[in-house]
């Protein structure tokens, strides 16, 4: 009767430690496919499978918060692109100003003096829009470059959770043959 009751409890025991380790190598499935909306799986237990539930909510978060700051960055990018949008559309508006200030001068001799100096204004304005437009170029490349090794990073943790789920499946697996 005690030995019945020892396999009894061995495989009641050996089904839960299955059952926890499938949730996890689901969670870390799911992981690995770059979705992160699913629930977080809390430890019922605080024992190594307890542990490596939670390292994974850890990962999860820290992925989570990845993605916010590339989105944060793609923000910063969309909107200075729509600076340097309204900048082209203001440096436009100037040269149309020269061109027509131009036409002016050609016209009118006795205003030649005045609309030179006008010319000039005009210049030193397209001058600093185009030392601002750098400016913005400079920061749109930065913010790029911080989005691509932020994804860099995601990546190598993905490939961390990919190299973790083997290795829980094939303990499952080992687990599974006893």
């Amino acid at each position: 009767a005690g030995v019945v009751l020892a396999v009894l409890a061995s495989i009641w025991f050996g089904r839960q430690l299955a059952r926890r380790l499938n949730l996890l190598s689901e969670d870390l499935l799911t992981v690995s496919s770059l979705d992160l909306s699913q629930k977080d799986i809390h430890a019922s237990r605080n024992d190594e499978i307890g542990d490596m539930a939670e390292a994974i909510i850890k990962m999860k978060r820290a992925l989570r918060d990845i993605v916010g700051m590339v989105r944060g960055n793609a923000d910063t990018v969309a909107a200075s692109s729509e600076e340097l949008t309204a900048s082209v559309a203001e440096q436009l508006r100037v040269s149309n100003g020269i061109a027509q200030t131009i036409t002016d001068v050609a016209a009118g001799s006795v205003q030649n003096t005045t609309n030179i100096t006008e010319i000039s204004a005009v210049i030193e304005e397209i001058n600093a829009s185009a030392e601002e437009i750098a400016a913005n170029a400079s920061q749109v490349n930065h913010v790029s470059r911080e989005a691509v090794e932020y994804a860099g990073q995601g990546m190598t943790l993905v490939k961390k959770v990919v190299s973790q789920n083997e290795v829980i499946a094939k303990s499952m697996d080992e687990i599974t043959q006893i």
